[in-house]
């Protein structure tokens, strides 16, 4: 992990984030994939959420239920598309 992005604390989203996923149930649709860096890390932690290229950055420990929430679209819309290929 990327020394400043882990001393703004990358390593505490990282595990909230596996954490909210567990409680959540994406725990198997959603992988956490950990990266040395996405950007310049300037404002914090970042996180890319694919299919749809949505960039977070700055994210806090307390942002991370409003992620998880977020991650049902991308899994419906991403399973909606491979169903129709």
């Amino acid at each position: 992990m990327d020394p400043v992005c882990q001393s703004k604390g990358a390593q505490q989203v990282l595990e909230a984030l596996k954490k909210e996923l567990v409680k959540t149930g994406l725990d198997k649709e959603v992988r956490v994939l950990e990266t040395p860096r996405i950007g310049g890390c300037d404002q914090g932690p970042e996180i890319m959420v694919y299919p749809d290229e949505v960039r977070y950055a700055g994210i806090k420990v307390e942002d991370v239920p409003f992620l998880g929430a977020c991650f049902p679209v991308s899994c419906r819309r991403w399973k909606s598309m491979k169903t129709r290929n």
